[in-house]
């Protein structure tokens, strides 16, 4: 859990993503950059996986992520959920500016697929606290919700070509492999590109995404 003495104590704190960091991950990250700048401290941005999706390049702090470790940090924070990072801001009454207000709301829409999915009045507060203190409301939507490479519209048109209904036509089955990453470019990530649509067909509840036979994504009932 995030603590604000151990970042008050520290003199150089690197914020940690994993390789395949969610879009609510990197932006929750943006967010905790921004406020550890404003306690004039040396901050950095850390991930093996440097190559996120362009859409994600409008968050302030963007061009500071590198795949090299700071060998003088002396506090690592390891961004696991957005929501530690929510309720760390809410815990410790931090004032919000554009940029990190920005980077909250992004992480807030990205988690809650534009406030369809795991919303509460929680959210709904975290929203409103977001846009008081100036979220770019417009660009958020833009590039996390509206945003969809043509290698991700490719591998849609795959994955819609191989789809299996079982479970009496409720639940929609996608096996994805290498061959169809390799000739769509797309990444792994991008299948959740078919969730939406899949999940509007009559009768489907479910829909399971398989990567090599491992099941990767399930979303629905």
């Amino acid at each position: 859990m995030l603590n604000i003495d151990d970042i008050n104590g520290a003199k150089h704190i690197v914020i940690t993503l994993p390789s395949d960091a969610t879009d609510s991950q990197v932006a929750s990250a943006n967010a905790l950059y921004s406020f550890i700048l404003t306690l004039h401290k040396k901050v950095s941005l850390y991930s093996t996986h440097v190559d996120f999706g362009k859409n994600l390049y409008f968050l302030p702090w963007m061009d500071k992520l590198k795949n090299s470790y700071p060998s003088s940090a002396d506090l690592e924070i390891k961004v696991k959920k957005c929501e530690d990072i929510f309720v760390f801001f809410n815990k410790n009454n931090i004032k919000l500016n554009s940029k990190t207000a920005t980077s909250l709301y992004a992480a807030l829409i990205s988690k809650t697929q534009g406030f369809l999915k795991d919303v509460d009045a929680g959210v709904f507060e975290n929203a409103k606290k977001f846009l008081e203190a100036g979220a770019e409301v417009d660009s958020c939507n833009e590039n996390i919700l509206n945003h969809i490479s043509l290698a991700a519209l490719r591998l849609k048109a795959t994955l819609f070509s191989k789809m299996l209904l079982i479970d009496e036509a409720k639940t929609a089955l996608f096996n994805l492999d290498d061959e169809d990453l390799k000739s769509s470019g797309a990444s792994i990530k991008d299948a959740k590109f078919i969730l939406k649509d899949a999940l509007s067909l009559p009768s489907v509840k479910t829909v399971i995404v398989k990567y090599e036979n491992k099941e990767i994504i399930r979303e629905g009932e």
